[in-house]
């Protein structure tokens, strides 16, 4: 006969699977944090050997690229190329050696490949001004007086007062507007037009801002003056 108050034998199966069943999910959620806390320790040991290594690649071009800068200052762009060519060996991405390599293959006149080098610079670095300067005179000595209009106004917004980048986009201009028969006037209207819609638009955010923080505070005050006037005295 069962002693008065023992658990009925299928009660405690059903409670010993219950616990069976805690422990494999208490085990799983252990594994789980290890496996993460493995892919974490696994990263950071990865941007640590990407860290080192590319500071190592970096302290070897440095010479390399201070070397070609000396040929470039002394008017030897052929050494400069080469220089800066086997410094991109070690740093194929290095945005500045691309940069001065465009400027030296300008120098020789091969603007096609200091286009090139030009927009690999940009790829790497899309703020590198000297880069997007030597790609538009690449394309205005391949005829490309689109495009270089493009990066000289793209520029021009980012170096507003520098002057040798005002003079590049005005002698840009005139050369489009020459080409496409439209004036100088003619030119400075359209930009104005352009001017004046993006102005409309920033008014029409601006606006549209103005109006909603003012529905804000409405609906903010509406909520303080029904709290107050539920307020028990």
């Amino acid at each position: 006969m069962r002693a008065h108050g023992s658990p009925r034998p299928a009660a405690a199966a059903v409670h010993a699977e219950r616990r069976a069943k805690v422990r494999e999910r208490v085990d799983a959620a252990v594994r789980e944090r290890e496996e993460a806390e493995r892919r974490r320790a696994h990263e950071r040991e990865r941007a640590a050997r990407e860290a080192e290594e590319r500071a190592e690649r970096e302290a070897a071009v440095e010479p390399i690229r201070v070397e070609g800068n000396a040929f470039f200052r002394r008017g030897e762009y052929a050494e400069a190329i080469d220089a800066y060519t086997r410094a991109l060996e070690l740093a194929p991405d290095d945005a500045g050696c691309l940069s001065n390599r465009a400027a030296a293959r300008l120098k020789v006149g091969d603007a096609e490949a200091a286009l090139e080098d030009a927009s690999a610079a940009l790829r790497s670095d899309p703020d590198h001004d000297k880069a997007r300067r030597r790609r538009a005179q690449a394309r205005v000595e391949l005829g490309d007086l689109r495009g270089a209009l493009g990066d000289l106004e793209a520029l021009h917004s980012r170096l507003p007062l520098n002057a040798k980048v005002a003079a590049d986009l005005a002698d840009v201009r005139r050369s489009v507007a020459h080409a496409d028969g439209e004036t100088l006037a003619e030119m400075d209207r359209h930009d104005e037009e352009r001017a004046a819609i993006a102005e409309s638009r920033e008014a029409a955010w601006e606006a549209k801002r103005e109006a909603g923080l003012r529905a804000h505070r409405q609906r903010a005050m509406s909520a303080r003056a029904s709290r107050t006037a539920v307020k028990p005295r």
